[in-house]
């Protein structure tokens, strides 16, 4: 989660953020996180 963040940190709008991890968050790999990050971050508008 961390590492996603960093990546896009550039990107998402000031603001201070906290995240939830879940269970199921390990049965996934990274890119299929960063394409639920991405999905979440624009549905929330958070992108500058």
């Amino acid at each position: 989660m961390r590492a996603l963040v960093l990546e896009k940190e550039k990107e998402l709008t000031n603001g201070k953020y906290i995240f939830v991890a879940k269970n199921e968050l390990f049965l996934r790999d990274h890119k299929t996180l960063q394409k639920d990050f991405n999905f979440a971050m624009k549905k929330l508008g958070l992108y500058q």
